[in-house]
């Protein structure tokens, strides 16, 4: 659930997208005009939701690391890995669709 923390943050206070309206212009600036509707504005962004089996790493490693353990050495791949602290799949599921629902290319 921690990893819809993002997805909530997003959301705002009132379910909007943007989460802070217009400020004034600073003292010593000018205001000259808004955008034109045609001037597409595109924003790359990268969200991190929380990894998971946090457990389930912290044995690994000790495992692993301790020279009298069976495992000692034997460190799993790169695959093996991403499958063991991947975010759960209905997790990614949920702030992607969020996304999608608030004209967000994903």
């Amino acid at each position: 659930m921690r990893s819809l923390l993002m997805l909530a943050l997003c959301a705002g206070a009132h379910g909007a997208a943007d989460l802070h309206g217009p400020s004034a212009v600073p003292p010593g600036w000018r205001a000259t005009g808004g955008r034109a509707a045609s001037d597409a504005v595109f924003h790359n962004v990268m969200l991190g939701l929380k990894r998971g089996n946090g457990a389930a790493l912290k044995e690994l490693v000790a495992e692993v690391s301790n020279p009298r353990g069976a495992k000692y050495q034997q460190y799993p791949s790169y695959e093996e890995m991403g499958a063991l602290v991947r975010p759960a799949a209905h997790h990614t599921a949920a702030v992607k669709g969020w996304l999608a629902a608030h004209g967000v290319a994903v």
